[in-house]
């Protein structure tokens, strides 16, 4: 199926992963010496399933949804040692663990990330080693010192072009006729219409397949990023946000992490795409949605 679901390590996942070995060998390898892992990366860039494949085997202990340094300590069990220091609760939980990785996916924004920092002594002296997966731009947040010192900061990017169309081609086996036979077939010319992100890349197959005619609508996208990319490159990167996701409104913060922009910047860009009869917009409630033009 075309789903979202991040990627296992269980042997059917891990033959629709398209590897990325190199990092993957590096940061297995990283690992290995006693360094811990910062990975980061965009919405879609695939940092859960990588991960996934990276830790395949080996023993790890994968902390839950936390919001602070109580909900990490409660799901390391050293939080209902009464009358124990904090420290002291987790290094001793730490050393009894019986893990060789300690992985935090995708923690929310807030006081976590300062208050790891704080007990950067307490997780090296445990040595087991971390790795710790955000989205982009809350990744300086985990590098403040003393973290600086703690991880090793590796970022997720775009796939080649060879790895986003293999990407699709894996995927096209889970589907049945037409479906598979048309995704095998339309795979490159998907890949031009997509920041080559795994997630964009399985949100914008899956528009195309929907639509009446697939091959008119990866037309039409293409000749709307060509147009698109006549403004600027990030004009471009908003249609293409819009084709994967779905509709949008300029305040979303989501599409302002992805770019890295302000909101009056992406209303200003919307604004431009609109004018030239780029994109459509329509009002529900308080928020004006935008989204490709169709036909």
């Amino acid at each position: 199926m075309l789903s979202d679901r991040p990627l296992s390590s269980a042997t059917g996942d891990r033959a629709r992963f398209v590897d990325r070995e190199d990092e993957v060998t590096r940061w297995r390898h990283q690992l290995d010496l006693g360094a811990n892992l910062l990975v980061s990366g965009t919405r879609g860039a695939g940092k859960t399933s990588t991960v996934n494949q990276l830790l395949a085997g080996a023993r790890v202990h994968r902390v839950g949804l936390v919001e602070d340094l109580e909900g990490l300590a409660r799901d390391l069990g050293a939080f209902e040692r009464l009358g124990t220091p904090l420290e002291a609760a987790l290094a001793d939980q730490l050393s009894q663990l019986g893990v060789t990785v300690i992985w935090l996916d995708d923690p929310p924004a807030g006081p976590l990330a300062s208050q790891f920092a704080a007990l950067r002594d307490v997780w090296w002296a445990a040595s087991i080693p971390w790795v710790v997966t955000v989205e982009t731009g809350e990744h300086a947040e985990w590098l403040r010192r003393p973290a600086d010192a703690f991880f090793e900061h590796v970022q997720l990017g775009s796939l080649t072009d060879g790895d986003a169309a293999e990407l699709l081609r894996r995927r096209a086996e889970d589907l049945p006729d037409p479906f598979g036979r048309l995704l095998r077939e339309l795979a490159e010319d998907l890949v031009a219409v997509t920041d080559r992100m795994p997630g964009t890349l399985i949100r914008t197959a899956r528009a195309a397949l929907a639509s009446a005619d697939p091959r008119s609508w990866i037309e039409q996208a293409n000749r709307q990023d060509q147009a698109a990319e006549q403004l600027s490159g990030t004009h471009q990167q908003v249609l293409g946000w819009l084709r994967a996701h779905g509709p949008t409104s300029a305040s979303d913060p989501e599409v302002l992490q992805a770019l890295g922009v302000t909101r009056g910047r992406v209303s200003q860009l919307l604004a431009d795409l609109a004018e030239e009869g780029l994109v459509t917009s329509v009002r529900e409630g308080r928020h004006v949605l935008y989204r490709p033009t169709e036909g």
